[in-house]
């Protein structure tokens, strides 16, 4: 599924960022789309609203709300209780929630789209409890409207159990095409570039107009069209904050991810910091113990991280030979400093620049 943004928005919910990672490699098929955090401008009785995931496919339109931590109903008001014991009460059930959610975004999707069109829409919406049970029936809810943690970890066959819920609720036959899919992610989450004035050059200067994440995020949309990058920042950027996303990606993509750097102190931080499903982390000197331990001949895809540090021909055919195809044809991400941050190597050779 493509998640959009391809890193989750910045949020103190825990469960959200677990449903992303969950999100992500499910469903294969093309034009399977997941937005998360999509605002809403219009809402029944809120001046603004949020969604926490949309699923576009060519099944429909579907609102999905997450709740971590605890939850408990009485007299109809709803407490919500984190992991840290603090909790906040809500009027309304999560169900209705996701349901208000799904008619302001239907709601916005009208005034661009003709009736026609919208009619090709199917629609529906669910909730998520990934950290505990709900075993009580309600008036409120539909049990194939509700996820919780008995049915968290085999989340495509409870989303395929929801999409066909509500089609045949709703008696709906007909699916989206990948033009109209294009078009209702477009107008979801258009991508744009704003063009400066002259005017205001010497202000752009003194204003940086770009966040950090925003530039991550880019970086990482760019990586999904190319097989080979080179990404060069200077210290404190975000550059092994990008080359672990990107791990993360790959990996759920099935492929067998090498980690690579040069200093030992490193590369135990990251293995013990991000435990991935098939990443394995190594130092360049010690890539073939790597490849034995994992039982692999070579990498899927290599990540390169401080790659400064190993811009140097002894550390070449080491590299070479551990990625499938090779260097030249293969997989990989380098992530370097130009100016030698690290100081573990002073002999940088420019020349592997251009290989």
């Amino acid at each position: 599924m493509k998640m959009i943004p391809n890193i989750p928005y910045s949020t103190n919910s825990q469960a959200e960022k677990r449903i992303f990672e969950q999100l992500r490699p499910l469903f294969n098929e093309q034009d399977y789309y997941a937005f998360h955090s999509l605002n809403l401008t219009l809402h029944n009785y809120k001046r603004a609203g949020e969604i926490d995931f949309l699923i576009l496919c060519p099944l429909g339109l579907y609102v999905l709300e997450i709740k971590g931590g605890r939850i408990q109903c009485q007299e109809g008001k709803w407490f919500f209780t984190n992991r840290w014991g603090e909790y906040n009460s809500k009027p309304e059930s999560p169900f209705k929630q996701a349901e208000t959610a799904l008619y302001g975004i239907m709601g916005k999707l009208c005034t661009q789209f003709s009736p026609d069109f919208m009619r090709n829409i199917a629609i529906g919406y669910g909730v998520i409890l990934p950290d505990c049970q709900l075993n009580v029936s309600g008036a409120e809810w539909d049990r194939a409207q509700l996820c919780d943690n008995g049915q968290y970890r085999h989340l495509e066959i409870w989303l395929k159990h929801l999409f066909s819920y509500y089609r045949q609720r709703n008696q709906q036959n007909k699916y989206l095409n990948s033009e109209q899919i294009r078009k209702i992610a477009a107008y979801l989450r258009p991508n744009f570039e704003s063009v400066i004035p002259l005017c205001y050059r010497n202000e752009q200067a003194l204003d940086e107009i770009h966040s950090l994440t925003e530039d991550q995020i880019r970086i990482i949309d760019a990586v999904e069209n190319n097989q080979r990058i080179l990404c060069e920042g200077g210290a404190g950027t975000g550059k092994t904050f990008l080359a672990i996303e990107l791990a993360k990606i790959w990996a759920t993509q099935g492929l067998q991810v090498g980690v690579i750097c040069h200093s030992s102190w490193l590369k135990n931080y990251l293995q013990h910091h991000n435990r991935i499903k098939n990443v394995y982390y190594s130092t360049a000197l010690g890539l073939k113990q790597s490849l034995n331990r994992a039982g692999l001949n070579h990498f899927d895809a290599l990540i390169i991280d401080e790659a400064q540090d190993l811009l140097r021909f002894e550390y070449l055919e080491k590299l070479h030979s551990s990625v499938n195809q090779g260097l030249e044809q293969g997989k990989w991400a380098c992530f370097l400093d130009i100016n030698n941050q690290s100081g573990f190597s002073t002999n940088l050779n420019l020349k592997l620049m251009t290989i």
